[in-house]
């Protein structure tokens, strides 16, 4: 893939970001170094490699059970202010 300052602006406008003219050319400069990065590993023999699924063979799986730690009456009760069902909160959004 050709990269360059055009490219580099494009990907600016896309993510929303504000470039200066010599911040471009840095990253015309980083994009190759990381594409020729990637451009390496995808030349890396796996013939015969099993995917990992994790990094250590040692992996304890516990089962996924729901459970109330608490009941709704208890946690309210510390809450400075609440209704009968939830905490009450100011409105930070406008």
């Amino acid at each position: 893939m050709d990269v360059s300052e055009k490219t580099v602006e494009q990907l600016a406008k896309l993510s929303r970001i504000n470039l200066k003219d010599g911040e471009k050319e840095e990253l015309v400069t980083d994009l190759k170094k990381i594409l020729d990065f990637v451009g390496q590993l995808q030349e890396v023999d796996l013939e015969g490699t099993e995917p990992l699924t994790f990094i250590t063979e040692n992996t304890i799986q516990r089962e996924d059970n729901a459970k109330a730690d608490i009941e709704r009456e208890d946690a309210l009760r510390n809450a400075p202010q609440h209704n009968e069902s939830y905490f009450m909160v100011p409105k930070v959004i406008k």
